[in-house]
């Protein structure tokens, strides 16, 4: 689900309840699994809040995690995913993961599946197995002394131009934002915040740094491919979850 402005697709019929500029209308966006023959289609019932209507977009996708080939686990960690960054716990905070010191921050379905693996290298995964939030730090890793503390965004807004930094290299390739869900409320573990970028990746650049391009602060983690409308999206785990609800910080 995305909440907030919406791109419309320009094959269907608009309502003319529904206001529009620029090819974006401000609600919701339903993404459920596709099912052949579904199309693009905004619901006859809105949302209504407090008398105000708000459209509803359902766009049939299909989802595909860019973990590494041959899938998850990943035993040798980071090797074969891509890391985004060095994580630590927050000094002082509350290190709910109780990482012990520097690890790698990437996606955790690029090295947890469900049923127990052996061996795993590094030898112990720190994140949320088995939750919403699809981020992992793989522990050891000594951080260079040469990192720095890296920022991170505190809201991902649709239209912002980012950066993405998929294997190999450290060269990026640019995107925008289209879609976004994010409660400013509620960050916890059974509620996803994700984005949508308007362009995906390759299988192995999960775990991808995404950043601002103009403040350079992180903003999201790549996660997999978006495929609606028969154009492929990027969705991207959105990082300030992942650093409020693992209490880490970051360093690039």
């Amino acid at each position: 689900m995305a909440a907030g402005f919406v791109p419309i697709p320009g094959n269907i019929t608009v309502p003319p309840r529904v206001l529009t500029r620029g090819g974006f209308c401000f609600g919701l966006c339903l993404l459920p699994a596709r099912v052949p023959g579904q199309s693009p289609e905004l619901l006859s019932d809105p949302l209504v809040v407090g008398g105000v209507q708000f459209p509803i977009l359902r766009l049939p996708s299909a989802y595909t995690r860019h973990l590494p080939a041959g899938g998850p686990p990943d035993p040798h960690g980071v090797n074969n995913g891509t890391s985004a960054c060095w994580a630590e716990p927050t000094p002082g905070g509350s290190n709910p993961t109780a990482l012990p010191g520097t690890g790698i921050l990437t996606a955790a379905h690029v090295a947890v599946d469900w049923t127990p693996v052996s061996p795993m290298t590094p030898s112990s995964p720190y994140g949320v197995e088995g939750y919403a939030i699809d981020a992992i730090v793989l522990y050891p890793e000594s951080r260079p002394r040469h990192a720095k503390l890296l920022s991170v965004s505190p809201a991902a807004a649709v239209g912002s131009h980012v950066d993405v930094f998929p294997q190999p290299g450290p060269l990026s390739v640019p995107a925008t934002i289209i879609l976004t869900f994010q409660p400013s409320v509620y960050t916890g573990f059974l509620c996803p915040h994700r984005m949508i970028l308007d362009r995906s990746f390759c299988a192995g650049d999960s775990g991808s740094l995404v950043t601002d391009q103009n403040t350079k602060d992180a903003v999201g983690l790549y996660v997999g491919e978006l495929i609606t409308n028969g154009t492929a999206y990027g969705a991207c785990q959105i990082m300030q979850q992942v650093t409020t609800e693992l209490a880490i910080d970051l360093y690039l």
